[in-house]
């Protein structure tokens, strides 16, 4: 019998959009039918269980997507739950997950740092208006900084920002 191969981070994307920006190449659907989210998150906990062996000794795990805080409340729970279920979770070591400034709430960050998760990446890609626009990007600098604020508040203390760089008509200063 052949041992079973260990993985020491684990990479879950999440489809799901409020619209999707103008740079975007990931996968990603606009869509918020309750069906197609709860069959995805069955087919997540039917993945992770099938590789329990495997996830026992991460390293790190990142949550990423479309955002992963477009899910509702309960959907982040059973989320969460299930990852952490199958993983034990990362101890001394980064769990993040991305957010959109726009779909993360007070309760949705009590939720993950709850759950573990301790460190954010929150999807700003500019502080200025126009290189938004640019990119297509419909998030306000003041969900951004409510966002930040928030997750501070609630004990955050590992925070990254996701800023492009190089966008057509963009100056140096």
């Amino acid at each position: 019998m052949q041992a079973v191969a260990e993985f020491h981070s684990l990479y879950i994307h999440v489809p799901f959009c409020q619209n999707i920006c103008d740079y975007c190449n990931l996968y990603s659907i606009v869509n918020n039918e309750n069906n197609t989210r709860r069959a995805y998150l069955y087919k997540i906990d039917d993945q992770l269980a099938e590789s329990t062996k495997q996830l026992q000794n991460l390293k790190s795990i990142f949550i990423g997507g479309g955002p992963p805080s477009q899910l509702s409340i309960e959907e982040l729970r059973v989320f969460l739950d299930s990852i952490l279920k199958f993983t034990k979770g990362v101890k001394n070591s980064e769990f993040t997950m991305e957010c959109n400034p726009s779909s993360v709430t007070p309760e949705k960050l009590k939720i993950l740092f709850d759950s573990g998760v301790n460190r954010l990446s929150f999807g700003a890609q500019s502080t200025t208006r126009k290189t938004r626009n640019a990119l297509g990007r419909r998030t306000s600098k003041s969900q951004l900084e409510n966002a930040l604020i928030s997750a501070k508040k609630i004990g955050f203390e590992n925070i990254n920002i996701d800023l492009i760089y190089g966008v057509p008509g963009q100056e140096l200063q």
